[in-house]
């Protein structure tokens, strides 16, 4: 999974940010400093943090995410830590 992202992410003009741990977090390579592309398992924290509940995915250790974000006033977005 991971290898797929990265690959995919690169191939259409993102380029990696930071050095996130547990996830792959990507800006755009034209330098918008707006928007990320992150790429993460979910945990037990992660969905705590956000109020959630896990899925039949959990168990099985093959729950992740892909988000891409934006911020609303054009100030610079970085990955999440």
């Amino acid at each position: 999974m991971v290898r797929h992202y990265r690959r995919a992410a690169e191939r259409d003009g993102w380029r990696p940010s930071g050095a996130a741990t547990g996830r792959l977090c990507f800006t755009p390579a034209g330098g918008d400093g707006t928007t990320t592309l992150e790429v993460y398992f979910l945990t037990e924290g992660v969905l705590d943090a956000e109020g959630s509940t896990a899925g039949p995915e959990f168990g099985s250790g093959e729950g992740y995410r892909v988000a891409v974000t934006a911020t609303a006033d054009g100030s610079a977005a970085g990955c999440a830590d």
